[in-house]
């Protein structure tokens, strides 16, 4: 029961983002980066500050699963330097947007390009899919981080070490995270224990713990 309330409280903290504005104002002074997923406005914004501007393909409150392309998400997508992309899976509508837009010049930041994947789990999924929730995990977030801060360096070399230092700032707070996470399940015993989930979204944070998801619960329509 400790354990499980443990990881209900990491994943609670991993899958809320910082708030996000209703409005979008965009400096023509700075740099923009686009975001297709909401928790990559919490990572983008550790590593940048105020130093670029930060715009939502997408208005928060949406399904990622069934979400259909606008006229408007060109319109912003317009506006944009680089964009930070899920790219595996969980935000396939937004390389749809990116495609159309055919901009050579469009950064297009794949922000799980470093991080070592879970097959995804389920009867639902294809064959070969793997599981798009890095964000629900603790080094994968870390990794993901890494790689905004490299990607965006290139973009804007002036401030490289500042994005750099930032990204390290954000990662310790996941590294103690984690240590935290392990002083208080001490001497647990988990190697027997699996797992069984109502969404193929937890993988990621389990496995830093040694647990295994044993089943993916699907709802069936009648």
């Amino acid at each position: 029961m400790r354990f499980m309330t443990l990881l209900m409280s990491l994943m609670a903290v991993l899958s809320t983002p910082n708030a996000l504005a209703k409005e979008y104002t965009v400096d023509s002074d700075k740099l923009t980066i686009g975001i297709t997923l909401q928790p990559y406005y919490s990572y983008v914004k550790a590593v940048v500050g105020d130093k670029v501007n930060i715009l939502p393909l997408v208005d928060a409150g949406f399904n990622p699963h069934n979400y259909l392309p606008q006229p408007n998400d060109l319109k912003r997508l317009s506006q944009m330097d680089a964009i930070v992309v899920n790219g595996i899976g969980h935000d396939d509508f937004a390389l749809k947007v990116i495609s159309a837009a055919q901009r050579d010049d469009l950064m297009v930041i794949e922000a799980n390009k470093e991080v070592p994947l879970l097959p995804a789990l389920g009867q639902s999924v294809g064959q070969g899919a793997v599981n798009p929730h890095t964000f629900v995990g603790l080094s994968t977030t870390i990794q993901k981080v890494y790689t905004i801060a490299s990607e965006v360096s290139k973009l804007d070399p002036d401030n490289a070490t500042f994005y750099r230092k930032n990204a390290r700032k954000y990662a310790k707070q996941f590294r103690f995270m984690k240590r935290d996470a392990m002083l208080s399940l001490g001497e647990l015993d988990t190697s027997g224990m699996k797992v069984a989930t109502t969404h193929n979204a937890y993988g990621y944070i389990l496995q830093e713990f040694g647990v295994d998801v044993a089943a993916v619960i699907e709802h069936t329509r009648c």
